[in-house]
């Protein structure tokens, strides 16, 4: 549902950031056309991200790289931000 879900916050004309996995993210043939139409900003983080639950208990590190996708956020369009020692 990834199409969909960028296509609408891409619709509402605010900005916004949006984590997820960055394989596949341009394998689809609409997200490519919708990336290109549409200013937006990426975050690549190093190391991979340690999520948190809700309870804060630490889950598994996912065994994809994240990032954000954003849109009116950041100042340029492809920034990296390094992790490690953040805990």
């Amino acid at each position: 549902m990834r199409n969909e879900i960028y296509q609408r916050l891409f619709d509402l004309g605010k900005p916004f950031a949006m984590v997820g996995n960055m394989a596949g993210l341009f394998d689809a043939k609409k997200r490519m056309e919708m990336f290109r139409k549409y200013q937006f900003e990426m975050l690549v983080m190093y190391p991979r991200v340690k999520f948190i639950s809700p309870d804060n208990l630490e889950l598994n590190s996912p065994t994809y790289q994240s990032c954000y996708v954003c849109h009116g956020i950041l100042p340029q369009k492809i920034m990296f931000t390094d992790l490690k020692g953040i805990d």
